[in-house]
Parts: structure tokens; C-alpha cells; sequence
């Protein structure tokens, strides 16, 4: 009966990731239609009422409930701030921002569940890898049709005379990093190897995200330094890494991409424009910033620049601190630090890569790219705070348990 429970709530997480990414864009939006997100909203709200009436009190012993609860206070300064500035309606941005409140609120209900055993981390990574590789699957099938046949409902745009997709990438970030500790830790090491290729392939060929394939190249050669085992076997990884990006970096649309970071045209060059306009938002309010932005608000989307091409989703943690503010940059401070040293100790203690690698990443990309915030990829993020929650606490215990031998060892030889 207990195993069934297990079932039910992983499968229950698994539907609300899969909407929550938008069916992996097989979901149809627009015209009217019924939002996948908004199936995943109601799910998740009922998932936090029943969770958090039932078992309140084990809320105390999460690591992160004070960043999370500062989050939950973020989103309602913001939509003050945005009534204040551009006469935003307040209830009109609170509910602009309910995907990333109840996401939020979803820490709770996942720590919750693994605390209560309705879920364990294993399984949860073994959902992450089974939605991870399907997804992969599919865009790169996409990808290959592009020509013929358009089946998944996902932007499409075109850099350096080459199409892309516009996919949310967190998921395929996070199957690589899991693959990344594969294989630097386990015996088999082809199948993951696989599949780290493979999300190169989306990040680089398909999306062409320049920024995040720097930064998984420098995850990965952190990772790999940082990981231990074989000397040897460490110099042929980075002799191999070295080799491939020697390779990469002489396609043409990399040497397009240099170019055009180098010489801070195209993009680049709006992007800037848009930094400027963000910190000069952010002078003028610097305890709450320019509140969050509507996009269905023509005056708070006109401040935000959009009306002269420029985006928050391009501008990085800068657009996230103009909506936040002064609160949003203290819960970044905390979180990462926080997540900073957690991860150092798994490392150090486990020798698991795959949280510092991650967070390296995710820190490395901030400068253009929040993909743990757009795009409904806070829930992934909420995800992975739980992992690292669990995998820290238990190497405390397994610390103070040790520990608690040692002494009595002692005590017995006296």
C-alpha cells in the first residue's frame, strides 16, 4: 500500500513538471485555449492546501523557507511597485505572477513529501532523467523535421542565417550535469557520455545559446578537475574537452558568434542598451526597483524598454533585480550563497559534481540568461533545492552518527 502512495505522488510530480513545461510545447497555446500551465496551477494548489494543512509543522527544518517565504513577500512588493509606477492593477500583477508564486509554495510541498517519505531522491532524479531524455528526444526529432513539418508549438527564430527553437533549456541543463557526475563517477560511462552530446547538440546547434555553452564548458572542466579519482584519466577527459572545443569553435556560426560578442554588434549591442536602461530604473527605485512588468500593460511594458526591442528574458539577473529590487537581490545573495555551500560540501563529502556544476552553470549564465526563473523553470529550480536539501542533511547526519560512534569508542576503551 505504502509503495502505491510512493506511485501516486511521483506520478503527480511528474504531471506537474510535464505541464508545467508546456506538454514539452506538444500543448497548443493561444486562441483562447485552456493553458497547460493553468492545469499545473490548480494541481499545485491543491497539492500546497493538502500538504501544508495536513503536515504544517514539518515546514521548520527546511533550508530554504526563509529565502522562500522573502520570495513570496518579492512578489507582492513588486506588484505594489507596479501600481505605484504605471497604475498596474495590483490583483492584475499578482495574478501575472502566479506561476512563479505557487512554484514558490511547491518547496514546501515537495520537502514536505521526501521529509514524509511520499517521494525520495532517487526516484525524483530517475523522473528528471526519463522526462529529460524524452524531451531531448523530441526537440532534436523536431529539429531534423524542421523542413517538412512543424509539430511542436515553440518559437522559432533564426541567428547567424541558421533556424533555432526557443525551448526551455533548465530541464536538458540539469539531465547534463546528472549525466556529467555518471559518468565521471560510475563504471559505464558510454550511455551518459550519450547524452551529454546529445543536450551539446540542442544547446549549441539547435537553440545556439552562446553564454550557455560557455558556461557548461566551464562547469564541466571545474567539474572534472574538481572530481576524484584517476590522475590519468583526468588528463585524458581534459585533453579530449580541449580537442572538442578546438573543433567546435571552427564551425562557422561560433566564429559568427565570437565576432558578434567581441565586437558587441547585433544583439549584443541592444542588450546593452537594455542593461542601461535597467540600471538607470533601478537608480531611481533602488529599495523595490521598476516592479514586476505586465506584458498586457501597455505603460509598464513601455518602460521596460520592450516597445524599442529590448527584453527582461536577455538582460539577466539586472531584469530580475529592476523587478524585484532591493529584496530580489538579497534573496539571489542568499539562495546562491546558501547553494554555494551546500554544494561545495556534497562535493567535498560525496564526491557528487552535479550540484556545484550546476549552480557554476546557472551563475555563469546570469549575465544574458535566467533560465531557472523564465519560462516556468523556477519549478524546475525548486526541484533541485530540494535535491541538494536532502543530500546535504543527509551527510549531516551521517556526520553526527559517525561522530556519536567515535565518542562512544572512546568511552568503552576508558
Amino acid at each position: 500500500m505504502r509503495i502505491k502512495i510512493k506511485k501516486v505522488y511521483l506520478f503527480l510530480l511528474c504531471v506537474i513538471i510535464f505541464l508545467s513545461q508546456n506538454c514539452f510545447y506538444l500543448w497548443k497555446t493561444g486562441n483562447g485555449a485552456i493553458e497547460a500551465t493553468d492545469i499545473c496551477f490548480v494541481l499545485c494548489f491543491f497539492a500546497l492546501l493538502y500538504i501544508l494543512i495536513k503536515y504544517f509543522r514539518c515546514v521548520q527544518s527546511m533550508r530554504y523557507k526563509w529565502e522562500m517565504l522573502l520570495a513570496v513577500c518579492m512578489v507582492f512588493t513588486s506588484a505594489v511597485q507596479s501600481f505605484r509606477l504605471y497604475e498596474q492593477p495590483f490583483v492584475k500583477t499578482i495574478l501575472s505572477q502566479r506561476m512563479f508564486l505557487i512554484y514558490i509554495l511547491m518547496y514546501f510541498v515537495t520537502s514536505v513529501c521526501i521529509k514524509k517519505n511520499f517521494l525520495n531522491t532517487e526516484s525524483i532524479k530517475k523522473m528528471i532523467f526519463c522526462m529529460g531524455g524524452f524531451c531531448l528526444v523530441l526537440y532534436v526529432v523536431q529539429f531534423l523535421l524542421r523542413d517538412k513539418l512543424l509539430f511542436l508549438d515553440v518559437g522559432v527564430g533564426v541567428r547567424y542565417g541558421r533556424i533555432r527553437f526557443y525551448y526551455q533549456s533548465l530541464l536538458l541543463s540539469i539531465l547534463y550535469f546528472m549525466q556529467l557526475n555518471r559518468f565521471l563517477n560510475g563504471k559505464r560511462r558510454l550511455f551518459p557520455a550519450v547524452c551529454m552530446l546529445g543536450v551539446l547538440f540542442d544547446i549549441v546547434y539547435i537553440q545556439q545559446y552562446r553564454l550557455s555553452f560557455t558556461g557548461i564548458l566551464l562547469a564541466t572542466s571545474i567539474g572534472v578537475v574538481c572530481c576524484r579519482y584517476n590522475r590519468q584519466r583526468k588528463g585524458i577527459y581534459l585533453l579530449i574537452g580541449f580537442c572538442a572545443c578546438i573543433v567546435i569553435f571552427n564551425f562557422d556560426f561560433i566564429q559568427e558568434a565570437l565576432v558578434s560578442l567581441l565586437s558587441g554588434s547585433g544583439t549584443m549591442e541592444v542588450r546593452m542598451v537594455g542593461r542601461q536602461l535597467y540600471m538607470e530604473r533601478i537608480l531611481q527605485n533602488p529599495f523595490l526597483g521598476g516592479g514586476y512588468i505586465d506584458f498586457n500593460w501597455d505603460k509598464s511594458l513601455e518602460m521596460s524598454g520592450y516597445t524599442q526591442g529590448i527584453y527582461l528574458s536577455d538582460n539577466g539577473i539586472l531584469a530580475y533585480i529592476f523587478m524585484y529590487g532591493f529584496p530580489g537581490l538579497i534573496w539571489f545573495v542568499f539562495v546562491w550563497g546558501k547553494t554555494f555551500y551546500y554544494s561545495f560540501q556534497v562535493l567535498k563529502r560525496k564526491n557528487n559534481v552535479f550540484y556545484i556544476t550546476l549552480i557554476i552553470y546557472l551563475t555563469t549564465t546570469i549575465y544574458n540568461e535566467c533560465h531557472w526563473y523564465w519560462q516556468n523553470g523556477f519549478i524546475l529550480f525548486v526541484l533541485f533545492l530540494c535535491l541538494l536539501q536532502v543530500e546535504y542533511n543527509d551527510m549531516k547526519s551521517a556526520s553526527f552518527l559517525y561522530g556519536r560512534d567515535i565518542e562512544k569508542m572512546i568511552k568503552d576503551d576508558r
